[in-house]
């Protein structure tokens, strides 16, 4: 079934990219606004519309199939002398973009923010012969666990420190936040504002429950138990550390979620990266303790596009980073992206501590 849905999706996917296709797709809207039109007025020509409708979206799914019929053929016409048979992909390829949470409605400038990229690089490196950019899910929330060619990414520092010492990926940028002048943040524990919880030395007899982020988070999961372990709060660096003082670990799917929870649960506290104002008239929630200097999130590009590292090196600070207008598109995206430093040794070092903070909690 799972195979069926995907090759569904790339139907789909390849019919929308067909001219015919979107012809089919264009009567099909046509059909649709008519059927709701004469639902009343004329049942005949509602039935029509109805009929052209279900015509089109046949013709548009063998349109689909056909193209991915078509690539395949392709694909073993180009078969090489030495029997390697060349992608697909290769005869129209894509930037695969990864740097901010996409399917909103700041797709369509984020699109055309990073073909302009690709444009400038061709115009200075002419073999980087990319034709055009394709969105991916974002490193932001849905990691990518495998790292594909032609792609640049952003990935998480906790990933980054498991993935850094690999060949698949070259680091080129940490990453700064809106509001950052330097790519590190601070990790902080919260509690509900009409809580009893002020601090953490108190925290240990009025705490029920903590709220925690994914295992693979630094700021939600891994440093928040290495400092209860450092304040003297728990005996050990593990999650059963903590359930022996008594407290429920719960793991909710984002810091924002952290947030929300702790907010309405006077009895917890909560460990996020998030920006936490220390004057309590300005947030929702008491900031209990504030702690550590953690890298950001890093930038990243496939390797087969070192090559290009310069010149998209280049782009990112020369280009993008000095237009208001350009980075105002990675501002209000869910990232808050406002700027980028070069990866250094001081920054390295920082993400092998994230290394040992995993390595400590095996």
């Amino acid at each position: 079934m799972e195979e069926f849905w995907k090759h569904l999706a790339n139907i789909i996917a390849e019919g929308a990219e067909s001219f015919y296709g979107l012809i089919s797709l264009g009567i099909v809207a046509v059909s649709i606004v008519g059927v709701i039109i004469f639902r009343r007025e004329s049942p005949k020509i509602k039935v029509v519309f109805f009929i052209t409708m279900i015509i089109c979206i046949i013709s548009f799914l063998i349109i689909g199939h056909y193209s991915i019929e078509q690539g395949l053929s392709e694909r073993a016409s180009l078969e090489s002398k030495d029997g390697c048979i060349e992608s697909r992909e290769n005869l129209d390829p894509k930037i695969q973009i990864s740097i901010v949470k996409h399917n909103d409605e700041n797709d369509m400038n984020l699109k055309n923010l990073f073909l302009e990229m690709v444009t400038n690089i061709k115009t200075n490196a002419p073999s980087f012969n990319y034709k055009g950019v394709r969105l991916r899910s974002s490193g932001y929330y849905d990691e990518p666990t495998k790292f594909e060619k032609n792609t640049i990414s952003t990935i998480r520092p906790a990933q980054f420190a498991s993935m850094m010492n690999t060949v698949d990926i070259i680091p080129i940028f940490a990453i700064k936040k809106e509001g950052q002048i330097e790519p590190y943040y601070q990790a902080s524990f919260i509690s509900a504002k009409e809580s009893n919880i002020k601090d953490l030395k108190s925290a240990k007899d009025h705490v029920k429950r903590i709220y925690v982020c994914a295992k693979t988070s630094v700021s939600g999961y891994l440093a928040p138990i290495h400092e209860l372990f450092e304040e003297g709060i728990i005996g050990a660096i593990s999650e059963q550390a903590i359930k022996d003082i008594g407290w429920e670990i719960i793991n909710v799917q984002n810091h924002d979620l952290v947030y929300q929870r702790v907010k309405q649960d006077h009895e917890s506290i909560g460990a996020t990266g998030l920006y936490i104002d220390t004057d309590p008239r300005k947030s929702e929630v008491t900031l209990v303790h504030q702690y550590g200097r953690f890298p950001q999130d890093v930038l990243v590009i496939s390797k087969d596009l070192e090559d290009y590292k310069l010149d998209i090196q280049n782009w990112f600070e020369n280009v993008l980073e000095k237009d208001n207008c350009k980075m105002n598109v990675l501002i209000n995206s869910p990232a808050r992206i406002s700027g980028f430093t070069r990866m250094n040794n001081t920054l390295k070092r920082s993400y092998s501590t994230i290394s040992q903070y995993h390595e400590n909690l095996k």
